[in-house]
């Protein structure tokens, strides 16, 4: 009994060693394969958050990738609609007009420039592909033209616009090409291009990513395949990087395609992927666009997880096993005795559930849910997999505890509990609830109870379904943040945005048009109801075609709450809404300020078109980029002549060469300068401007260019420079007056004091006879010299005023020299002090040799200048003359031996009030006059004048008149008609009007020897009445100049008397002005003042031997 006691004893011992061997190992084994699935699903679930969360990131770089390229579009775009809305550019451009197109996009553009932190270019092509302009460069000759299959050549082709990415000269740009209408009829186009590495730095900038461009092999032209650096991998894809990325190397490509994928490079982990973006056409061979971001921390993460989750695993069965190991006999007894309780109860219901229900039983451990038997008193009978796996609790910690205490809901101990609700009555329960598992991890799901029942009816407990929404959550959050991010966009973004239903009823709009012309109560209003009919017609007419497919760029204005008109920029174009209905989307951008800029531009533009003052403009470097018309009006240089040249150009060597550089080291500095410069022109020409040059700085003050503004102030510098040369001159002429009027005081007093002093003379009755013949004489050569002055003063009077006139007729030039001869002779003779031998030479030998001219002048200079030779010649020879020349001219000439004349001083003699040398004048006498008023008489008689002469050996005067040469019929002996006569008129009546009696008595004593009868008349009115009381009277001599009545009146009204009877005049006026009075009063003849007494009786023979 013993023995089998002990055997049996130790046989349970074994069995116990056995089992307690067996059961560490299966539950080792059990917790080893639990932790090798929670191990996986831990892992699985990181590796999906980390694809979510990179996937999550790869699609808002997408949508933000397509956003920043329709928003770059959309800007740009907008900007070159100044130009395409422009007519003075369309209509220039059509012309192809550069130079005047290129002045007026210029400054646009240069403010475009200025405002806009991304280089871009703006071109012009004709609709024959042909480039007008290059906004960078200015206007000039292109040799550029755009293929056919490029960007323009297409929208040449079609006239519609295109948009993407296109190759140019060795750089990718992303280009907006937009068609060019004048008057419906195409023009061209004008492209707009915004270099590749500006939208790379825009994107990488933004989202902290490496973008890079993808081509087709196959389908890209060579010669942009030669110009692209392939980063790829040898495959029949090219993979361009602006800046030559290496990482751009590690992108696998397989079978021709990139598919997204992660890659290791320096230690650090990258994500990539393609994002579809389509140009307006295939060009090219472009695919689209692959970028790479950086996901090292997101890795690191998942690294961490992962040792963290075998650090857990390892302390968890070292735990277990040395729990098993040394409580092992506590817990198997624990565990016989629980596990015969549960399994006698459990297995009785199961047994009869399981019987009655095998569906339920297959659906309960095949489905995805989460689910679990719970019985009235909250105890968990079983649990299904998936419950395991997602609450991180195995089925042996579950079954049997509390449904509270394992994996719990929020709704536990309250009245929402799914058991208190199904025990009270209700079937079914659905909630919305948050679970946190085992690790911590928050599941969100939907949890389904219905009463688990028996099979009479009786509520046995619940059947709990907990369906797993996390990525439903998930996308739902995504969604909301992208709703949220997306409407934060609409209603920050500084345009408006609408939508609008087929109707034309307001859909949508963001916070911009509620603040500005609409408000958050016009969702759901049609266009009547928000804008009066004047705009509600327009736009209702816009939103009908849009419906009908039309999209609409346009320019309105709108009146906004406050009533004031603001200008927009509306894109208008139809979508299909989420119930498949057509819809209206429009973005208006506000221009109102950039109306109003473009009208300041405008005007300003034009204000320095039309400027008359020069307008310059250059860069930092002085280097010219605009003038404006006057600029090349004035200097000759075109726009094309100076682009890019610097102001120096202008430099004349008068300035010296670092003046400009002085000028801009000032001008730098922010501060403005002023002053004058003399320049030269194209041609050469020299010219003066007052010139002001201006800094012009940017919104940051920072200087950007140079506005040179000059006027030209040559006519006044001119003027000034006239000015002191008229003032020198003046005060030059004021000295020669003061001593012109002293030399004339005593020009005329020397023959006056001669005059008076022989007078008194000749009362002495003791003066013999001889001695009062010669003091005759020398009275009238003094009375001769006085008058000669008074002469010169009345024709320098009449030159300087003009009023001198030529009166051309017969001249008998053998005549002239030879009366001119007779009378320095007999002058000569006359001067003991004068050893002087005068000679003629007759250039023609005929007597009656005639030329047209006037005589009168003609031998006024011919006596002034033989006067002043013999004055400067003491002793020696005078000769003058004349001979015929070969240009038809005839040339006179006065040689003399006398002292001469410097050759400096050959143009001061003819000046007025000069001499050779001021002091001659006391010597020699004169007041300067002589050859001024000669010089002058020969210039009106069509001649010149000029001199030869040696200081002490002489002067050689010649002057040349036109050759008029007359044939007469009759030879005239004027020497015959005046040579002395005794002249008998005692049968004759003559009468003489004279108010003066002195005159009259000289009159009288010439008369006396001829024996004819004087009658005298003091005035006019008396010489009418002798005439009318005596028709006896043969001759009349009339004064001009008497009182009561003037002789022109007393001699009209004689002629109404006595029509026949001869007037002969006599004054002191000019001979013109008394040749036109004798042509009005019908005088026979008349005589100069003073009359000499053959000069009176040869006029009174003339008139008698008439009858």
């Amino acid at each position: 009994m013993l023995l089998n006691t002990v055997k049996n004893y130790k046989q349970l011992m074994d069995f116990e060693k056995r089992f307690k061997f067996k059961t560490i190992l299966a539950v080792m084994s059990v917790l080893l394969v639990l932790c090798a699935i929670y191990f996986y699903l831990n892992i699985n679930n990181q590796k999906n958050y980390l694809n979510w969360q990179i996937q999550k990131d790869n699609e808002v770089i997408q949508v933000e990738l397509k956003n920043v390229l329709y928003n770059t579009n959309t800007i740009y775009r907008e900007k070159i609609q100044f130009f395409l809305n422009n007519p003075e550019i369309k209509a220039d451009f059509s012309k192809n007009n550069t130079d005047d197109l290129y002045k007026k996009v210029f400054p646009f553009y240069s403010v475009l420039k200025s405002e806009d932190p991304y280089y871009f270019i703006i071109n012009f092509y004709t609709a024959d592909n042909n480039l007008a302009l290059n906004t960078e460069i200015g206007p000039g000759m292109y040799m550029k033209s755009a293929s056919s299959e490029s960007f323009v050549g297409r929208v040449n082709k079609s006239n519609k616009k295109v948009s993407g990415f296109e190759f140019c000269e060795g750089n990718l740009f992303y280009k907006i090409v937009e068609p060019m209408f004048l008057n419906g009829r195409y023009i061209g186009c004008i492209e707009f291009g915004l270099r590749e590495n500006e939208v790379v730095d825009q994107i990488s900038n933004k989202f902290t990513i490496h973008v890079a461009s993808i081509f087709n092999k196959n389908q890209t032209s060579a010669s942009i395949v030669s110009s692209i650096s392939d980063q790829g991998s040898g495959s029949n894809l090219l993979i361009h990087s602006q800046y030559n990325n290496p990482l751009f190397s590690q992108i696998k490509i397989i079978d021709n395609k990139i598919q997204p994928g992660k890659v290791k490079f320096n230690d650090k982990h990258y994500y990539y992927d393609i994002v579809d973006i389509q140009n307006s056409f295939k060009y090219d061979g472009f695919t689209g666009v692959v970028f790479i971001k950086e996901i090292t921390q997101l890795e690191n993460q998942f690294q961490v997880t992962v040792y963290k989750s075998l650090l857990i695993i390892i302390l968890i069965l070292s735990s277990v096993f040395l729990i098993l190991h040394f409580s092992f006999n506590i817990i198997l007894h624990k565990f016989f005795d629980l596990h015969d309780s549960v399994d006698k109860r459990l297995a009785e219901k199961s047994k009869e559930i399981l019987k009655t229900n095998a569906e339920l039983n297959q659906i309960f451990n095949t489905t995805g849910n989460s689910m679990r038997l719970i019985d009235n008193d909250h105890n968990i009978l079983r649990v299904n997999r998936t419950f395991t796996t997602m609450s991180g609790i195995s089925k042996e910690n579950a079954e049997g505890k509390k449904c509270y205490d394992i994996f719990p809901g929020p709704h536990c101990h309250t009245s929402e509990c799914p058991l208190n609700r199904i025990k009270n009555g209700e079937e079914h329960v659905e909630q919305d609830i948050k679970k946190k598992n085992a690790h911590n991890v928050i599941i969100p799901g939907i949890i389904t109870s219905v009463a688990f029942k028996g099979h009479n009816g009786e509520v046995l407990g619940i059947i709990e379904d907990f369906k797993d929404i996390s990525k439903r959550v998930e996308i739902e959050e995504a969604l909301k943040r992208t709703e949220q991010q997306f409407s934060f966009f609409m209603d920050n973004i500084p345009v408006g945005v609408f939508i609008k239903d087929e109707e034309s009823r307001m859909v949508y709009i963001n916070k911009y048009l509620q603040n500005s012309i609409l408000s958050e109560n016009s969702i759901g209003k049609l266009p009547q109801e928000l804008f009066s009919e004047k705009y509600a017609t327009r736009i209702i007419q816009e939103d009908h075609n849009t419906i009908a497919g039309e999209i609409l760029v346009l320019e309105e204005e709108l009146p906004d709450r406050t009533g004031n008109l603001n200008s927009f920029l509306t894109h208008k174009f139809r979508f299909r809404g989420t119930d498949n209905n057509w819809h209206i989307g429009g973005v208006s951008l506000d221009i109102t300020n950039k109306k109003k800029t473009e009208l300041q531009l405008k005007l300003l533009s034009n204000a320095i078109q039309h400027s008359p003052t020069c307008v310059v403009i250059t860069n930092l470097k002085g280097e010219i980029e605009y003038v404006n018309p006057s600029f090349t009006q004035i200097t000759g240089y075109s726009a094309n002549d100076v682009a890019g040249k610097e102001i120096s150009i202008l430099r004349s060597e008068e300035l010296s060469k670092s003046i400009y550089q002085d000028i801009m080291d000032i001008v730098v500095t922010g501060s403005d300068w002023q002053g004058e410069f003399q320049n030269i022109k194209k041609n050469g020409d020299k010219y003066w401007e007052l010139v002001s040059i201006s800094p012009v700085k940017n919104d940051k003050g920072e200087i950007t260019h140079f506005v040179f503004i000059s006027e030209d102030i040559t006519t006044r510098k001119q003027s000034e420079k006239e000015l002191i040369k008229a003032k020198e001159k003046a005060e030059e002429a004021d000295k020669l007056k003061t001593a012109f009027l002293a030399n004339l005081s005593h020009e005329i007093r020397t023959p006056m004091n001669a005059i008076i002093g022989f007078s008194n003379l000749l009362l002495d009755e003791d003066v013999p006879y001889e001695e009062r013949v010669k003091l005759n004489t020398l009275i009238n050569e003094n009375s001769f010299n006085l008058l000669k002055i008074i002469d010169d003063i009345i024709d320098i009077s009449k030159i300087q005023s003009g009023k001198i006139e030529i009166k051309k007729t017969e001249c008998y030039v053998n005549n002239l020299i030879s009366d001119l001869y007779q009378e320095f002779s007999s002058r000569i003779l006359t001067m003991p002090n004068k050893e002087i031998r005068l000679s003629v030479n007759k250039g023609v030998k005929r007597k009656n040799f005639t030329i047209i001219t006037d005589p009168q002048r003609l031998y006024q200079v011919f006596f002034n200048l033989i006067e002043n030779a013999v004055k400067f010649t003491s002793k020696g020879f005078i000769e003058f003359g004349y001979s015929l020349k070969e240009d038809n001219s005839i040339q006179f000439y006065i040689i003399d031996s006398g002292i001469g004349i410097a050759s400096e001083k050959f143009e001061s003699i003819y000046e007025m009030f000069r001499q050779a040398d001021e002091s001659f004048t006391r010597e020699y006498g004169g007041i300067g006059i002589g050859l001024t008023i000669a010089k002058k008489i020969i210039h009106y008689l069509g001649g010149d004048i000029w001199a030869q002469s040696t200081p002490n050996q002489g002067t050689n005067i010649f002057f040349t008149l036109p050759l008029e040469p007359v044939e007469q019929k009759f030879e005239k002996n004027t020497n015959e008609d005046q040579q002395e006569h005794e002249f008998n008129w005692q049968n004759k009546v003559v009468l003489v009007a004279e108010d003066i009696s002195t005159n009259y008595l000289f009159i009288e004593e010439a008369l006396s020897p001829t024996k004819a009868k004087i009658l005298w008349a003091k005035d006019g009115k008396q010489a009418v009445e002798i005439c009318a009381s005596n028709n006896q009277i043969d001759l009349v001599l009339m004064d001009i100049k008497m009182p009561v009545m003037d002789g022109i009146e007393a001699t009209r009204q004689i002629k109404k008397l006595n029509k026949n009877l001869k007037i002969i005049v006599q004054t002191a006026y000019d001979q013109v002005d008394i040749e036109n009075l004798c042509n009005s009063a019908d005088f026979y003849n008349y005589m100069c003042k003073p009359i000499t007494v053959e000069n009176l009786l040869y006029a009174i023979n003339k008139a008698f031997s008439a009858n």
